[in-house]
């Protein structure tokens, strides 16, 4: 209950919830001297 309450209220926003998460990556990142970007393309298809 209390986290409807607290995702409903109108002072809060979505963006600052997660600001944290998006800035922690960007910083550990920029103390490696490199960072791979491994995207993973595959296609799956359970249709028999």
């Amino acid at each position: 209950m209390a986290a409807y309450r607290f995702l409903g209220n109108e002072r809060i926003d979505w963006r600052d919830m997660m600001q944290p998460h998006w800035d922690r990556p960007t910083t550990r990142m920029g103390q490696l001297p490199v960072v791979l970007c491994i995207a993973d393309t595959t296609d799956l298809n359970f249709n028999g």
